[in-house]
């Protein structure tokens, strides 16, 4: 093994190596977007009728299939 003498990186340049970056730009911004549409958007209600037809047809599911 040969001497490898390096110059030792300025810390200012070593800091930079763990500064933390946007992978993905504008992501977040969309994905805010997107969040509060979906919240903005009212929930369906079932009617009586129609929970029991689909509590029906839940129970009679089989696992496995």
């Amino acid at each position: 093994m040969g001497n490898n003498l390096r110059q030792k990186m300025p810390v200012s340049e070593r800091a930079k190596q763990f500064m933390p970056f946007a992978a993905l730009k504008g992501f977040p911004e969309a994905l805010a977007q997107v969040e509060q549409a979906h919240t903005a958007t009212a929930k369906k209600e079932l009617s009586e009728e129609m929970a029991a037809e689909l509590n029906t047809s839940l129970l009679s599911l089989h696992p496995g299939c």
